[in-house]
C-alpha cells in the first residue's frame, strides 16, 4: 500500500495536467469545466505527493 499511494498521486497529477492541456480542444468537456477540474486535481495530487515525499525524505 505504501508503494501504491505515490503512484496514484503521480497518475492523478498527470491526469490533471492532461485536463488543463486539452481544455481548449473540448476533448474531455467544455473549456471552463476541464480547466477547473484540472487545476483542482493537480493541486490536490501535488500537495499529497509533496507531503508523501517529505515524509519519505525525513525517514531516510
Amino acid at each position: 500500500m505504501k508503494l501504491l499511494l505515490p503512484i496514484i498521486y503521480i497518475i492523478t497529477f498527470i491526469i490533471g495536467i492532461f485536463f488543463i492541456i486539452t481544455a481548449d480542444t473540448g476533448l474531455i468537456t467544455s473549456y471552463y469545466q476541464a480547466l477547473i477540474a484540472g487545476v483542482i486535481i493537480s493541486c490536490f495530487a501535488g500537495i499529497f505527493l509533496a507531503i508523501y515525499l517529505h515524509e519519505w525524505h525525513k525517514k531516510n
